[in-house]
């Protein structure tokens, strides 16, 4: 919870000292990537791009034997600086921050068992890219992340019809490459 105050605090700290530098602002979307996500595009005059964004994901799988439905959210902020521009193509570098929140369910009909983990956490991901634009303020954009995650996860499972029940904690860290098609349209 912390980290996502964290987050929501300097997305909200960008977006309202950008007044007088800001360009334009857009609406973008993941075309490839592990995580789609939905981007609001801030582009201020001095090459600067603030992009806050937001991913949602949700899995549900029923039958005879068992249940399982999981769910993740992650909301984050981008922070890009253009450089070496070679028109038409920009050039950027930056870095993604994001606050992870998840729960997963699971229950074994045949055998009585239910779990149920929640996970709390944050990614960093330093980042560099490129923006074509395709047309009037459409563009296409590519990037190379390197993934940094730290996650907590609270599993609690119950056995049979007589709730016998524990809970455990565990952490886990996470490093991958990630590469994504972003397709932004700013409109001013």
């Amino acid at each position: 919870m912390k980290v996502r105050k964290v987050v929501v605090a300097f997305m909200v700290l960008s977006v309202v000292s950008m007044p007088q530098a800001m360009a334009s602002i857009g609406l973008g979307v993941s075309l490839t990537g592990d995580g789609q996500a939905i981007y609001f595009p801030i582009k201020a005059n001095n090459g600067l791009l603030i992009e806050p964004y937001i991913s949602y994901s949700s899995f549900n799988n029923d039958n005879e034997w068992h249940e399982i439905d999981n769910k993740d959210q992650a909301v984050g902020i981008g922070v890009m600086k253009s450089v070496a521009n070679q028109q038409p193509l920009q050039f950027y570098y930056g870095i993604r921050l994001a606050a992870i929140k998840g729960e997963d369910k699971f229950q074994d009909i045949y055998h009585r068992i239910k779990s149920k983990t929640k996970t709390t956490g944050y990614s960093l991901a330093p980042t560099i890219g490129f923006e074509y634009p395709i047309m009037d303020n459409f563009s296409l954009s590519g990037e190379a992340s390197y993934y940094f995650s730290k996650e907590k996860h609270v599993m609690t499972e119950t056995y049979n019809s007589y709730g016998n029940s524990f809970s455990r904690e565990s952490t886990s860290r996470s490093r991958s490459t990630e590469t994504k098609l972003i397709f932004r349209y700013m409109f001013n």
